[in-house]
């Protein structure tokens, strides 16, 4: 689990998603299918841009041999209540008015990503310990067993 991620540094094993499911093989199986069914299609969009992940989007596309389309900055064109299926929640902007511009660390695990509390802790004290400040998204469910 220590083992590094050559292709993500400095990440371990340990702080890569895992799927959690009582059917690993069933897990394996539809993910074989998926790449199957991407690399019949006919391109590839993903919501990034080429300065962003170039060299992600040239590995893309010596795998998948079809045109991949970086369409992203979706954000610049659509609010995040249009995109969300979660309130938006805006009672950080005005402290977030009163920081430094670039100075404040930005923390979320997105829509789908669990954790356990350890997990939850964990990040917590090296997010204080960093002794920036922070924003950190804590989306109801993020946590098993807590709202």
């Amino acid at each position: 689990m220590d083992e590094p991620v050559v292709e993500f540094p400095p990440l371990k094993v340990r702080d890569i998603p895992r799927f959690e499911t009582h059917d690993p093989e069933g897990v394996n199986q539809f993910l074989v299918k998926m790449v199957e069914g991407t690399k019949k299609a006919s391109g590839l969009i993903f919501n990034t841009f080429k300065e962003l992940e170039e060299p992600e989007l040239a590995k893309l596309g010596e795998e998948f041999t079809v045109p991949a389309f970086p369409i992203g900055r979706f954000h610049k064109y659509f609010s995040a209540s249009s995109s969300s299926l979660w309130t938006q929640d805006r009672t950080s902007i005005s402290w977030l008015d009163t920081q430094a511009t670039k100075s404040v660390i930005y923390v979320s695990f997105g829509s789908v990503a669990t954790m356990h509390e350890e997990q939850l802790n964990e990040v917590a004290w090296g997010l204080e310990n960093s002794k920036q400040p922070f924003l950190w998204v804590v989306r109801p469910g993020l946590v098993h067993g807590m709202e």
